[in-house]
């Protein structure tokens, strides 16, 4: 709950509601037919979690347990993830469906 910014409300169900989600969308990558919706919710839940790093790159004082090229380096992965999972997203289609 530290490195949720102190202008978010409720952090504490911040953090709950962004793991469950997080969950659900690791279940829904293992069935075929959610594949693509669990992809997009993914990619807005790594949105969404985006102020958290920038927050603790503005605020390295407060996290001194976590090297500064560590808080540097959360933010180009946080794009490459993004990058990975649209990527997928885009290009997911079943097994059995002919290619174009």
């Amino acid at each position: 709950m530290r490195i949720v910014p102190p202008w978010m409300p409720w952090p504490r169900a911040a953090v709950i509601v962004s793991g469950v989600l997080e969950l659900l969308g690791a279940a829904g990558l293992l069935w075929w037919p959610t594949r693509r919706a669990a992809l997009w919710g993914l990619f807005a839940l790594t949105l969404a979690v985006t102020p958290a790093h920038i927050y603790m790159l503005q605020e390295p004082a407060l996290f001194p347990s976590v090297p500064w090229w560590a808080l540097v380096l959360r933010l180009p992965l946080q794009a490459a993830l993004l990058a990975l999972i649209a990527w997928l997203g885009l290009g997911l289609r079943p097994a059995h469906a002919p290619r174009r």
